[in-house]
């Protein structure tokens, strides 16, 4: 019989209709050579949507590192192109007319325009001049396009001047896109820029066509539409770009690390060596300061009462026990000077005890008794190293001066743990209490008492005589903080 087929078309849009060959015969065949339209079709789509994701991947990259200008130019370029691939994958137009048209006609505008700068962004050619003239054809072509969209202007009545002016800047920039690359090619030749310049010029032959037959002149000949290849080729192109470029920047990244650890390496070990020498020189320089501090010691201690009994037995002023007395002396000093050296740690209790043992028939011969009232005898840090020989010289001063001038018979040695006098901290206060004749109102700053005030500044001390109302004579003090210099002591 008779066999009627109907085709209803809708109105054609502003860049016309047309209408593809219709093939009739079993459902297989049709199956069969329906099979290429909906490969395209599924091309289209894969490639907007690498368009689309490899663009926002670009466009948050962007936002992170904003002196890369390459990745902003990018990520527009492939947006505008996902853009322009949109009416091929959704059924129906997200906007009403004009404004889907106008949405379509800006990013056409925006791929033509921004794909110079793309390229010279990636292959970095000397023309400083693109992103001037990118920058005038934008100024230019959105606002003409987007009033000839908003008029609803069609691209095939050549009447207008406007399709004219459309075609031929879009042509104008691609061919400015394949002078860049050609000109990046040739000042550093390379696969990579190489396959940028092939690229653009397909893009361009591929739209040359597209437009000349399908707007300019249709119906000539039977039209593919083959730009889906070069967006395709350009999504894919500047994926491998981004790829090779963040391989290449965390290849530049590691070799960074490791020049920064090796030279990082180099100064540890220089300032390690500096150290050691420095160390080395600390110590020398201590271990001399000690000598010469031990040697002071030697000759202000023992050798002033060798010196002392030698002038004495030279004048014939020593009887042989006087002399034994002398070198008893002597021996005595000797002892705890060694006594004192052994004592590190700042333990007031053992130096004082050693101090004791050592000083304790020198007392007794000189008629005085001894009272030991130590109590609290802590650690004092002060004391560590060689402060401890400080206190000693100072309480043997003061018992000297008590055996010499106060004509005392009584004398107290004694230490508590209290509050700071200054309210400072804690301290332990050790305090020499004889009951001699007492100071006078205005004492003679000698050897002794400037040497009392230079040892208790070396400890950070703090030292006082008072004469007290009852009993009489004197009360030396000398306050030893138990953390750090004593407030008021001198410096």
């Amino acid at each position: 019989g008779v066999h009627e087929i109907a085709v209803r078309l809708g109105a054609a849009g502003t860049s016309g209709a047309s209408l593809s060959t219709l093939r009739l015969g079993p459902e297989p065949l049709a199956e069969a050579a329906d099979r290429p339209r909906r490969l395209w079709q599924a091309g289209r789509t894969v490639t907007a949507l690498s368009a689309l994701v490899i663009g926002t991947l670009l466009l948050f990259t962007w936002l992170v590192e904003r002196r890369e200008r390459l990745y902003l130019w990018s990520a527009i370029y492939l947006l505008a192109l996902a853009l322009l691939l949109a009416p091929y994958v959704l059924d129906e137009p997200p906007l009403a007319a004009p404004w889907w048209r106008m949405l379509l006609d800006a990013a056409d505008v925006l791929a033509k325009g921004i794909l110079p700068l793309v390229i010279a962004a990636w292959a970095r050619p000397q023309a400083n001049w693109v992103p001037r003239l990118v920058l005038a054809y934008l100024l230019v072509a959105l606002p003409l396009d987007l009033l000839s969209a908003y008029q609803q202007r069609p691209w095939v009545v050549f009447a207008h001047p406007w399709p004219w002016w459309a075609l031929a800047s879009r042509a104008a920039m691609l061919g400015l896109a394949v002078v860049v690359a050609l000109q990046a090619y040739a000042e550093r030749p390379g696969a990579m820029r190489f396959g940028t310049a092939l690229l653009a010029g397909l893009a361009l032959w591929i739209w040359a066509d597209v437009s000349l037959f399908a707007i300019v002149a249709p119906g000539v000949v039977r039209v593919v539409d083959l730009n889906v290849v070069a967006y395709a080729g350009w999504a894919l192109w500047v994926g491998l770009l981004l790829h090779r470029r963040l391989v290449a920047e965390r290849q530049r990244e590691a070799r960074l690390r490791g020049e920064l650890a090796a030279q990082l390496a180099a100064r540890s070990r220089e300032l390690a060596e500096q150290y050691a020498a420095l160390q080395a020189a600390e110590q020398a320089r201590a271990a001399a300061a000690e000598r010469e501090r031990l040697l002071q010691e030697m000759h202000d201690g023992l050798g002033s009462q060798l010196m002392t009994a030698k002038m004495r037995a030279a004048a014939g002023e020593l009887t042989p026990p006087a002399m034994v007395d002398a070198l008893d002396g002597c021996l005595r000093e000797m002892r705890l000077a060694v006594d004192t050296l052994s004592v590190t740690d700042g333990d007031l209790g053992v130096l004082l005890g050693n101090l004791r043992h050592r000083l304790g028939p020198g007392l007794s011969g000189a008629g005085l008794t001894l009272h030991w009232a130590v109590n609290d005898s802590p650690q004092v840090p002060a004391l560590a190293g060689s402060g401890g020989r400080e206190l000693v010289r100072i309480v043997q001063e003061v018992l000297a001066n008590v055996m010499h001038h106060a004509a005392a018979t009584q004398v107290t040695l004694a230490t508590e743990r209290l509050r700071d006098s200054a309210g400072a901290g804690e301290c332990v206060r050790l305090t020499i209490r004889d009951d001699g004749c007492g100071m006078p109102a205005a004492p003679t700053q000698g050897r002794g008492l400037r040497g009392i005030h230079r040892r208790a500044a070396a400890l950070g001390a703090r030292v006082a005589w008072a004469t007290p109302h009852e009993g009489g004579g004197t009360v030396f003090a000398l306050e030893l903080p138990l953390g750090g210099r004593a407030a008021g002591a001198p410096a």
